[in-house]
């Protein structure tokens, strides 16, 4: 939750004019050294704030920030959803007249632009109640004293982030180093490793108290200058040099500088208990909090690429997760068919600025290069030594990695010296039609690289990950490519169960009857004990047994069940060995 204004801002004037910021109360960032690789992935994200600058939208959304006007946030807020239903319902109705829909197409169009329009316009009424400015001070309040100041997605538990053991990430750190070539995997025998998938849900719940107000205070600042009206021919067109071409290398220092959040440092505190470094990496095409972040051990050969989920009350990001209308993606990603609409404007957006037009997959991609070269040359690794990308989100977190991982695997777009390895994905939505979902399966079973499965884990009938039309994950089923019900999943899901019952794995991401075993670097003795002792701690069992109780509840529990302390209490619950296939 974001307060009604920012510190550094001069609300006096055009809220857009900004003052020099100052940042004498904020310790230093990090850096490495002569080589100091935060400060590169830095400036990568400094081509995509150019972008945003020049966006009438994100100039509105940091106009709010900067003065704290609550009544220009409703206008804001009001303006957006107008503008989505024009273009949903102009869309739909051009769609419905001339597009060549059978009268099940049709109707399924209309079902999706009605319940958007009914479930954004509730969003939006929380939304509003959530940032009347009472209510932010009383949240505040009430996360400083008894939440450790977290966010709003982690402030009821913040016993989540000192589950993890440090053997339980030193066990994860070290099967995340482990070559492909060396894994356990084969194609008729996979292994789903429980101690990285600990890892991957904690990292994928810390990177919600990422914030909206960097990135605003950043876009606010770099919108309050005006570009060198003489740009020069030879320009450098790579990421991270665009904004100080353009606006000069103060500007660039004091934008990268306001880049850094509170919530950023919070994140980088909770990796430094584990030797694990962290920076943002991308910003996703918006000024709200959902963006992409790079997680490392400087001393080891693998990186997980992290995106966040939606914020609650970050209205456009709920405006992304509903605009829930395939459109084509081929001219990005090789093969593929149609993807949800809301999801690609978040990788690949069209409407890119002529003076940024990096986008964020650009941003993304050039960051994991210079990360990968990095850590090569700083632990000495040969030829022989592959640097690792795994990929980890939650939620709409799943939807951009997904789409982010298909890019790099179907385009080959990764140099010979890093390895894509397998996604550990929670709660992830419908994401593509199902032509795009066998393409995607046969590049994974042929890829000459090695073994990859792109793991997708639900929980207690989990509203997101359960309940949205998904028609097109089963291949008997005969329907229209146009239908609004055809969307598909990408990747195996593995259904959480309490022990001694077996999970169970569905899908067609790998072939029906398929060994798939839960694997550990613990006993089942060892895992027993650990669970044993986070139990004892003060308040576990009575918490746990809460989330329980509240899943039970009609409909409300599969959307509890949705968040990611209840994933981890279920990953924390479930029998190592061998799992059940099921058909949905």
């Amino acid at each position: 939750m974001s307060p009604p204004s920012a510190n550094h801002l001069d609300s006096s004037t055009n809220p857009t004019t900004v003052k020099k910021p100052v940042y004498d109360n904020k310790p230093p960032l990090p850096t490495d050294g002569d080589d100091d690789i935060h400060s590169t992935l830095r400036n990568l994200r400094l081509g995509e704030v150019v972008g945003l600058s020049q966006s009438d939208i994100h100039k509105r959304t940091v106009k709010y920030n900067a003065a704290g006007n609550y009544l220009f946030l409703v206008s804001l807020e009001i303006t957006r959803y107008i503008r989505y239903l024009y273009q949903t319902w102009t869309s739909v109705c051009y769609s419905i007249l001339f597009g060549g829909l059978n009268l099940l197409d049709a109707l399924s169009l209309l079902f999706f632009a009605v319940g958007g329009t009914v479930l954004l316009l509730i969003v939006l009424i929380c939304c509003l109640a959530a940032h009347l400015p009472p209510v932010v001070r009383l949240y505040y309040f009430l996360s400083t004293k008894f939440g450790g100041g977290l966010g709003l997605v982690n402030v009821l538990n913040p016993s989540l982030f000192y589950a993890l053991t440090q053997e339980q990430a030193a066990a994860a750190k070290k099967a995340l180093s482990v070559d492909i070539k060396e894994q356990k995997d084969e194609t008729k025998k996979r292994f789903f490793n429980l101690d990285i998938a600990k890892l991957t849900l904690q990292i994928a719940s810390i990177v919600y108290e990422h914030d909206s107000d960097a990135i605003r205070d950043a876009v606010a600042l770099t919108a309050s200058n005006e570009p060198n009206p003489y740009i020069p021919t030879n320009l450098d067109p790579s990421p991270g040099r665009l904004l100080e071409h353009l606006f000069g290398k103060q500007t660039s220092d004091d934008v990268s500088q306001a880049l850094d959040s509170k919530g950023d440092r919070k994140i980088r505190e909770f990796c430094a208990r584990f030797e694990i470094d962290f920076e943002p990496v991308s910003e996703l095409n918006n000024t709200s909090s959902a963006f992409a972040g790079l997680f490392w051990d400087p001393n080891s050969n693998w990186i997980i690429l992290s995106f966040k989920g939606t914020g609650p009350i970050e209205f456009g990001e709920w405006l992304s997760d509903l605009n829930a209308f395939m459109v084509p993606v081929g001219m990005h990603v090789h093969l593929f068919n149609k993807v949800h609409k809301g999801f690609k404007e978040r990788v690949f957006p069209e409407d890119v600025s002529e003076l940024g037009n990096f986008r964020p997959y650009d941003t993304i991609l050039a960051g994991t290069k210079a990360l990968a070269k990095w850590l090569r040359k700083r632990n000495g690794y040969g030829d022989d030594v592959k640097i690792n990308l795994w990929f980890t989100g939650h939620s709409l977190g799943c939807a951009t990695a997904s789409l982010v991982y298909t890019r790099m695997l179907m385009n080959d777009d990764l140099p010979k010296e890093i390895e894509l390895r397998n996604p550990y994905l929670f709660a992830a939505p419908i994401l593509c039609d199902r032509s795009s979902v066998g393409v995607f399966n046969e590049k994974m079973f042929n890829d000459s690289k090695g073994i990859k499965t792109m793991w997708r884990i639900t929980s207690n009938g989990d509203a997101v990950a359960t309940c949205l039309p998904e028609l097109g994950d089963y291949d008997g089923f005969q329907i229209s490519p146009n239908n609004g019900f055809a969307f598909a999943h990408l990747g195996t899901e593995l259904k959480m169960r309490d022990k001694p019952y077996n999970s169970n794995v569905t899908g067609n991401h790998i072939a029906f009857g398929t060994i798939v075993h839960l694997d550990s670097a613990f006993t089942k003795g060892e895992i027993a004990k650990q669970r044993a002792e986070r139990l004892a701690q003060y308040g576990e069992v009575a918490r746990e047994l809460k989330g329980k109780i509240l899943q039970k509840i009609p409909i409300i529990g599969r959307l509890i069940a949705h968040c990611t302390v209840h994933y981890w209490d279920q990953l924390d619950r479930v029998a190592v060995g061998k799992c059940d296939w099921v058909i949905n």
